[in-house]
């Protein structure tokens, strides 16, 4: 009886640890789509600077990147 006791307290530990490994795997998938879209959403103001030759544009527009990149590359290496 301690053998089939053990057995379902270590298949019922196996579950919670997938549960949990689930739960953070849907976490960062999360936080690489909203990196994704924030870096799309920044390829087209980069384009534009780059067509302007407009120096101080291209500077911004790069500087906008640069940090909105920053700030989602943070947010992935957050745990949880």
């Amino acid at each position: 009886m301690s053998d089939k006791s053990d057995l379902e307290n270590r298949a019922i530990e196996a579950i919670w640890n997938y549960r949990e490994a689930f739960a953070v795997v849907g976490r960062l998938e999360r936080k690489e789509r909203s990196a994704h879209r924030a870096v799309t959403r920044i390829l087209p103001e980069l384009g534009r600077a780059l067509r302007s030759q407009d120096t101080r544009c291209l500077k911004n527009s790069i500087k906008i990147g640069s940090a909105a990149v920053s700030r989602q590359n943070e947010r992935v290496g957050q745990p949880n």
